[in-house]
C-alpha cells in the first residue's frame, strides 16, 4: 500500500538505490549473459569482455551451485558434470564464463558445471557484501530514487536498459519518501555497473542466494514531473 498514489519525478541524472529484489534482477541478468553459448553465438553484450572490467570495483559476484540447501544447488549439472564455486565477477572484472561440455569443447577448455537444458545458466548467486548497511546507503543520498522492484534487465544482445519503475520511492535528504509513478530508468548496462558505488553489508537471503541493496551513484531517470 505504500506505493499507491505515486507521482512522477523530474527527469535527470541522480543516485538510484536498488533494493534486494531490483538488485538481484540486474545481477542475475548480467551473470546470465556470461553464458558461453550466447557469447560464442555473439548474442551477448559480454562478447569480448572476458578478463576485462565490466563494473566498478565494488561488485564481486560468486556463483555457487554447491551451497547446502540452495534453490539451485545440486551435485552435478544436467550433463552430470560436477558443480563448482565460481567467481564470475571479481572487483568489476569478468573472470569466467558459464560453460557446458559443448561450449567448453569449442573454447578448448573444460565445462564448469553450468549446463541447463540445451544452454548454460547461473546457479546460486552470492554477491560479496560491502561495509555499509542498506539504511546507511540510503542515508548518504540527498536526492534520488529507491527502487524496490523493477525488471532492470538489459537487452541481452545490446546491453541497453530501459525499465519502468513499478515500485519505487523518492529519496529526500537521506530518507525514503513519497511513492513514484510513470518513472523510467535507462542507459547502458556498462554505465550503470560502472557507477555502482556501494553494496550493502546486510541483505535478504533466499535459499542459497544473497540479495543485497546496491547503489548506483548516477543513472538517467525519466519522468513527467
Amino acid at each position: 500500500m505504500r506505493y499507491l498514489g505515486g507521482k512522477s519525478l523530474p527527469s535527470g541524472e541522480m543516485p538510484v538505490v536498488l533494493g534486494p529484489l531490483a538488485a538481484a534482477a540486474l545481477i542475475e541478468a548480467v551473470v546470465a549473459s556470461a553464458s558461453a553459448e550466447n557469447i560464442q553465438r555473439r548474442r551477448s553484450f559480454l562478447v569480448g569482455k572476458l578478463g576485462k572490467r565490466i563494473a566498478s570495483k565494488h561488485l564481486t559476484v560468486v556463483d555457487d551451485g554447491l551451497v547446502p540447501a540452495g534453490i539451485y544447488s545440486s551435485p552435478t549439472d544436467s550433463e552430470g558434470v560436477p558443480r563448482e564455486r565460481l567467481t564470475v565477477i571479481e572487483r568489476g572484472v569478468l573472470r569466467c564464463l558459464l560453460h557446458n561440455t559443448y561450449t567448453a569443447g569449442k573454447a578448448r577448455t573444460r565445462s564448469n558445471g553450468h549446463c541447463a537444458g540445451a544452454g548454460c545458466a547461473p546457479t546460486n548467486l552470492r554477491p560479496v557484501l560491502g561495509d555499509a548497511t542498506a539504511e546507511e546507503i540510503v542515508a548518504d543520498v540527498k536526492r534520488g530514487l529507491f527502487i524496490n522492484s523493477a525488471s532492470i534487465a538489459p537487452n541481452a544482445s545490446s546491453g541497453d536498459v530501459s525499465a519502468m519503475v513499478d515500485f519505487g520511492l523518492a529519496i529526500e535528504n537521506g530518507r525514503l519518501g513519497a511513492p513514484v509513478a510513470n518513472v523510467n530508468i535507462g542507459g547502458h548496462v556498462f554505465d550503470l555497473l560502472a557507477a555502482v558505488d556501494a553494496v550493502s553489508s546486510d541483505c535478504r537471503e533466499e535459499p542459497g542466494c544473497l540479495l543485497p541493496t546496491v547503489r548506483i551513484a548516477k543513472a538517467h531517470v525519466s519522468g513527467s514531473g
